[in-house]
């Protein structure tokens, strides 16, 4: 230390003196100078230190080269002081560092290499006014990203403690396509800027509490504003988020306990199909330390998920931490199935050393009404729901991956719609996916159903067995029903949006005739005998067909068929027509006829269903028909004369609008398409 006295023309007048002080701490040179002015009670100082190895001090700090590795610096203060009392009345600091190694993190301090405004990597301003302290801090980063942080703040000193509040604001610099961007960091296409405030009281007994909250900078139509994630087929915009950190604790106890407050209007998830936009994210996050076995609570909102074009609700929860686990408890309220509310369970923590998590799911065995199957696909439209929902899935989260399961059950569910006068009831359907993330189903899944209409088609006691391959296939193991008195079946068939036009091979077993009559809209049909047979069915883009299907019956076993009136044969012919003379024998030998064998070809024509009867038989009764050998035509019989009973062959041809007849429009295919 040398202190040097200056020559003072009063010499009655307090000595100013000039001091060089040389320290070597560590080993390091630092050295101060500066002037103390006795008279005026201050002084100023310049603390210089061009080159210190920082290493050598970590240790005095509690800290380890596996946790923090450091280089040089370089430091240069200058400031002022008052002597009596001593106190600090302003003072300027900057300093640099070379790379810094956070655990194997490096971090560079300063401006890049090729700024043309060079700045420190710190910069740090303090004054004195009055009471308080004015403090202003300025840090540059290079490295892993480039950035620079402010930070002011105020400090106020009370009797008992103090109080100190300010504001921060941290903005990264580097261009998002910059190869400097590091890998990490690469998913981040948009950083906004991020600023708050903060306020900390404190006590003489080293009691603190504190706050910090970031300020929600969003503008409307201002995409600058938005956080914007990246990863693989995912995109991610967020809103930038308010954030509300509080804390308290004690330096004497090494003790913490803080909360996290988040506040997001909007984010939206994109995919390559799809995109979820939840809107009004908010809730609070309790975090403490040490580790204790207190439990503090926080709670979780979303006030509005969509997925697409559906709105699916909302979610409220509460999160409780325990020594290193969080809980959740919450439910999420269906806009899309009203009335539906599934109940959300969690645990996210370490356990041993890896991060797990679980989720659960569930919904009660809940009644709907009247569900809209329109806001599904267009296709439904005036389509409704009814029936019980009930829902139960799990999922495990791992450092060696996720997996979960789902079980979804409907039950006396009815779907009907008036308009295209079809209706399926009784209907009870279980699906699980064992397997989750694949979105695969245990094989032999059920679909039962009691009863389906359409038009004048009724089936019963349906059972579909099916198994989900993958989002893009559904493998039919196998599928019956009743119909028309007998058993209709179809083996197995793979439904994909690959396969253009997939053929469904439908088995028939011991159909009535009569009740298959009845069903095509033949009314008042009665009689015995049954048909068996094989109808193909082709499921295309916008339509189904039949194409060479046939129903005929057993050999050797005949039967009887009793019309009292066939008017789809009559539909279309003019009377007084050849044509017409026919269908009208046709119709009356229909009334009671007896036959050998029948025959039944099933094929579409466009929009209609062509049906020809080619039977073996007898009528029951004469005819009031005889053949006219001029014309080679029959005619009918006025004056009750002898008519014809002998064995005929009879030919019948009649057609059926295919869409109204099956009572929807066949488009199968295009909701497979929207599946996947």
């Amino acid at each position: 230390l040398l202190a040097t006295k200056k020559n003072l023309k009063d010499r009655n007048s307090p000595p100013i003196y000039r001091y060089i002080l040389q320290m070597r701490p560590q080993g390091e040179d630092i050295s101060v100078e500066g002037i103390i002015d006795l008279a005026a009670n201050k002084g100023s100082f310049s603390l210089a230190a061009p080159s210190l190895d920082l290493n050598r001090f970590m240790g005095l700090v509690g800290l380890t080269p596996q946790t923090i590795s450091v280089g040089h610096g370089s430091f240069l203060s200058r400031g002022r002081i008052n002597l009596m009392p001593f106190q600090l009345v302003e003072a300027q600091v900057t300093c640099d560092l070379e790379p810094i190694l956070f655990r194997r993190i490096p971090l560079k301090l300063g401006s890049p290499a090729a700024a043309a405004d060079k700045k420190p990597a710190i910069s740090y301003d303090f004054k004195t006014e009055h009471d308080q302290w004015l403090m202003e801090a300025k840090v540059a980063i290079s490295e892993p990203l480039i950035a620079s942080v402010n930070l002011n703040n105020t400090v106020t000193r009370k009797k008992d403690g103090g109080h100190s509040s300010g504001n921060f604001q941290i903005k990264v610099l580097t261009p998002p396509d910059s190869p400097a961007r590091p890998q990490a960091l690469q998913f981040l296409k948009k950083i906004p800027e991020l600023a708050g405030i903060f306020a900390i009281d404190f006590d003489q007994n080293g009691t603190w509490q504190a706050s910090v909250k970031t300020k929600s900078q969003e503008t409307q139509g201002n995409q600058s504003e938005a956080l914007q994630v990246e990863f693989d087929n995912i995109v991610l915009n967020t809103a930038l988020p308010t954030l509300i950190l509080e804390g308290s604790g004690n330096l004497q106890q090494d003790k913490l306990d803080l909360s996290l407050a988040i506040t997001v209007s909007r984010v939206e998830i994109f995919d390559t199909d799809n995109n979820i936009t939840i809107k009004n994210i908010s809730g609070r996050i309790p975090w403490q330390w040490p580790v204790s076995e207190k439990v503090s609570s926080g709670e979780i909102t979303l006030a509005g998920i969509s997925f697409g074009n559906y709105d699916l609700g909302s979610f409220r929860g509460g999160v409780r931490l325990q020594g290193m686990t969080y809980l959740l408890e919450g439910s999420h309220a269906s806009s899309l199935l009203p009335g539906i509310t599934t109940n959300v369970s969690g645990m996210a923590g370490i356990i041993g050393s890896s991060l797990q998590a679980e989720f659960a799911a569930h919904i009660v065995p809940t009644p709907l009404a009247s569900l809209p199957l329109g806001r599904f696909h267009p296709s439904l439209s005036k389509s409704y729901f009814s029936g019980v929902l009930g829902l139960e899935s799990s999922m495990l989260f791992a450092p060696s991956g996720y997996e979960g399961k789902l079980l979804v059950r409907v039950q006396q569910g009815r779907i009907e719609n008036s308009e295209k006068k079809y209706t399926l009831e009784g209907i009870d359907i279980s699906v699980l996916l064992p397997s989750l993330p694949d979105l695969r189903s245990s094989p032999a899944q059920k679909i039962l159903f009691k009863k389906a209409t359409a038009e004048n088609l009724v089936f019963e006691d349906g059972r579909i067995t099916w198994q989900l391959e993958s989002p893009e296939s559904v493998f039919i193991e196998e599928g019956v029903f009743r119909w028309a008195g007998g058993r209709v079946f179809t083996n197995a068939v793979r439904l994909s949006p690959d396969i253009k036009n997939m053929v469904i091979p439908i088995f028939c077993d011991r159909l009535r005739l009569a009740d298959l009559l009845e069903q095509f809209g033949v009314s008042n049909a009665q009689g015995e005998g049954t048909v068996n047979g094989r109808i193909p069915l082709t499921v295309g883009k916008n339509k189904i067909h039949f194409e060479d299907g046939f129903l005929y019956s057993s050999p050797g076993q005949g039967g009887s068929i009793r019309v009292k009136a066939f008017d789809l044969l009559a539909t279309g012919i003019p009377k007084n027509t050849p044509q017409f003379v026919q269908v009208d024998f046709a119709a009356e030998a229909l009334k009671n006829f007896s036959y050998n064998w029948v025959k039944l070809l099933f094929n579409s024509e466009g929009e209609e269903l062509y049906v020809q009867m080619q039977m073996d038989g007898k009528p029951m009764q004469s005819l009031p028909f005889r053949y006219d050998s001029t014309t080679g035509l029959l005619q009918r019989i006025e004056n009750g004369g002898q008519g014809i009973k002998q064995p005929i062959r009879l030919d019948v041809n009649f057609r059926l609008p295919l869409n109204r007849f099956l009572g929807y429009s066949g488009r199968i295919q295009d909701i497979m398409n929207k599946i996947r």
